[in-house]
């Protein structure tokens, strides 16, 4: 039987994306190609497409064609694909899957969804989103949810149950959705509730919002907690890094899954996030909190290593990958 030719277009970085191109590059049965770029010569070899982010690569590979007539589309398109060349998918399955920002943006609603053979998104509040008023999406489409996943037998797990060691990791890209402005006045109320024995380690780049650290350090410096904090812009492997912590927070304001709190929970790391839309959705409550006294209430309880690794294991990305294979193996247009 001819193997089934699959494109999955996605950041080649992204860590859950390194464990489906690991299992579908190996795959006995699939001929695999990953790619960033919505590229019409690999569209056209495809009998699946595969896209995570429902952005612009997926609004011009709705179109399923690239010729003279809609070359505007792609950037530098003589000088990649040659002046008058054209390019056809229309018998490939094309399968999409919102994340987050591409959805709250709107950005899906530039897809010609007469063109698309299914839909997924990554957790029930995104699908939310997306059907919140008039959407563009046909009820035709078919629709699924499955979550990002993280591998979890590269996380060391490690049992901390009892009091914790008060070294607590803050990792995430810097900018103003992360809420950093709620963490500093959290932190300054559990140093307060208790001593300055903690340790708080950063680790993250800093957006282009050039007041968002200036306020975050002259805050922390004006609530007394500056001094306790390191911040890193990156680090090794994470894995390696949390080795010596007992707790990762967030005040995040926006998540569609939480990847820094799995990583804590496979390890045995007490993970505590903000509550974010959703967040009960797919962590328990023990994880989630509201106010700052909540905070401080559940970062001075005992901590539960075995529950957090226990809790995180449904979304390891090898229980995860069956489906991702099921939806494909049905994929091909007839």
């Amino acid at each position: 039987m001819e193997k089934l030719k699959l494109l999955w277009v996605d950041n080649p970085d992204f860590k859950t994306t390194r464990s489906l191109v690991d299992y579908f590059s190996n795959h006995p049965d699939i001929e695999f190609v990953h790619d960033m770029y919505a590229d019409p010569a690999k569209m056209a070899w495809a009998d699946v497409i595969w896209m995570e982010w429902i952005e612009y690569a997926s609004q011009i590979a709705s179109h399923r064609v690239y010729n003279d007539q809609n070359k505007y589309l792609w950037n530098d398109a003589e000088n990649r694909f040659g002046a008058g060349a054209e390019r056809r998918w229309d018998k490939a399955k094309l399968i999409l899957r919102g994340i987050d920002i591409d959805i709250l943006y709107g950005h899906f609603r530039g897809v010609k969804w007469e063109n698309v053979d299914h839909l997924l998104f990554i957790a029930p509040h995104i699908k939310e989103y997306a059907y919140r008023g008039s959407t563009t999406i046909p009820s035709s489409v078919p629709v699924d949810v499955i979550p990002l996943g993280i591998d979890t037998s590269k996380y060391t797990f490690r049992d901390r149950s009892g009091a914790g060691n008060r070294r607590v990791a803050v990792i995430h890209h810097c900018w103003s959705g992360k809420n950093l402005p709620l963490l500093a006045q959290a932190i300054a109320a559990l140093v307060k509730k208790t001593d300055r024995s903690w340790f708080f380690h950063m680790v993250g780049t800093w957006s282009n919002e050039a007041w968002l650290p200036e306020y975050f350090w002259h805050i922390c410096e004006k609530l007394g907690i500056k001094d306790l904090i390191r911040w890193d812009s990156r680090v090794g492997d994470m894995d390696a890094f949390l080795e010596d912590f007992g707790y990762s927070i967030s005040a995040s304001s926006k998540e569609a899954f939480s990847l820094t709190m799995a990583e804590a929970a496979a390890k045995g790391i007490k993970p505590l996030m903000h509550h974010w839309n959703g967040a009960k959705d797919l962590w328990p409550e023990y994880m989630v909190w509201d106010t700052i006294d909540e905070f401080v209430e559940k970062m001075l309880e005992p901590i539960d290593s075995k529950k957090y690794r226990q809790d995180v294991e449904k979304y390891d990305i090898n229980k995860l990958i069956p489906r991702f294979e099921e939806i494909i193996r049905s994929s091909r247009r007839v």
